[in-house]
This record gives C-alpha cells, structure tokens and sequence, in this order.
C-alpha cells in the first residue's frame, strides 16, 4: 500500500498565527489592552482587514470577544474552537440551543452543560 510503512503520520502543525493569537489572548487576559490589539491588528493587516475598533478594544472583555472571534476566523476548520470555548468557559453560551436537523427528519436540540467539557471515566471500571 505505501512505499515506507515505517514512517509516522502524527505531525502537529502549529501556524504563526495561532501563536500571536494565544499570545494576545494573554494580554488581554493580563489587562494589557494596547499590546493584545496590536496583535490582533498583525493578524487583521495579513489578511488585508481594517484593524480593531476602539469599542472593541475599549474593555478587558470585548478585547478577549475580540480575541476570540478573531481565532475563530482565522483557525476555521483546524479543531481549534472548541478548545478556544472550553478553555474560556463559554461552551455553555455559544453552544446552547443548536439545532440539528437531519433533513428535515429529525430535530435534535442540544444542550450542553459542565459534564460535556471532558470524557467521564467511570470510577468503576
């Protein structure tokens, strides 16, 4: 099937983005608002965008909404998201109420609380 069978596939690829990204979530964190905007705003220039608002960087929480929705754009499809919810405790607010239809057949409304951050390992096993 394959020429080399010996090789191994389990490459974590880490992009620049995601660590100024982290980096400006810190600050944010930290109450360093000028710094985490100016990360941000590296980001936004990449990608030809305008930079962040002075609401947005007005408060220690806009900032870090800011953050991570700026994340969220940027680590599209790259499994980043729910660690980004789960890491900030918001998995609760964004993810509430989502409606999964299956074609019209079938209507499944979540609802997610602290028992689904984490896989329970059972006590008894």
């Amino acid at each position: 099937m394959y020429k080399l069978r010996s090789s191994y596939n389990n490459i974590y690829w880490v992009r620049l983005a995601d660590i100024i990204l982290m980096k400006a979530e810190a600050e944010a964190y930290k109450g360093n608002l000028a710094e985490s905007a100016k990360l941000v705003n590296q980001i936004r220039k990449r990608a030809k965008l305008k930079e962040l608002t002075s609401d947005k960087t007005g408060s220690k929480e806009s900032m870090i909404e800011a953050v991570l929705h700026e994340r969220r754009l940027e680590l599209a499809f790259e499994g980043e998201r729910w660690f980004d919810l789960c890491r900030n405790n918001k998995v609760e607010k964004y993810l509430n109420g989502i409606d999964n239809r299956d074609s019209g057949r079938i209507r499944q409304v979540r609802q997610f609380d602290s028992n689904l951050y984490l896989l329970p390992i059972p006590q008894t096993a």
